[in-house]
């Protein structure tokens, strides 16, 4: 919440950078809003059109610098080429399952990944890509497994 007028506060949303080529100041607005880092990908090429702040938080790089890169450059697994062979077809494809992502500087997270075709007037559409980092949680997950395996072992 930012102050406002001497009428009362106003609230700010998130300062929106320039719209990449082919999107919507207003879905790029959208995009921005958004907690989960989330990248828009063209539905023919599969070249990412956008990328949110979130993302660029999460990967430790700038949302500007994979605009145009293949959606290959972001998620490398077997899992995901499978996806994008039967993506190629069929927009009622979706994927949403969990998976390991390495940030620019080399730190791996364990994030889960939501993608599904999105139609909003464009003439192929677009993928939507969402992430959300469960690296914590996992970590969290595994100390309580390990403590629970110590106690087990003391008795």
């Amino acid at each position: 919440m930012t102050a406002g007028p001497a009428d009362g506060p106003s609230v700010a949303g998130p300062a929106v950078a320039a719209a990449p080529p082919g999107v919507t100041t207003e879905l790029a607005a959208l995009l921005d809003g958004l907690l989960e880092a989330v990248w828009l990908i063209d539905g023919r090429s599969r070249c990412i059109v956008a990328a949110n702040a979130a993302a660029g938080r999460l990967l430790g790089a700038e949302p500007a610098g994979w605009q145009g890169a293949g959606v290959e450059s972001l998620l490398q697994s077997p899992e995901d080429a499978l996806f994008w062979l039967e993506a190629a077809t069929n927009t009622r494809a979706s994927l949403d399952s969990d998976t390991l992502l390495a940030r620019a500087d080399g730190i791996v997270l364990s994030v889960r990944r939501r993608i599904a075709f999105v139609e909003h007037g464009a003439a192929a559409g677009h993928w939507l890509l969402a992430i959300r980092d469960q690296t914590r949680q996992r970590a969290l997950e595994q100390a309580r497994a390990a403590m629970a395996l110590e106690l087990q072992a003391a008795r």
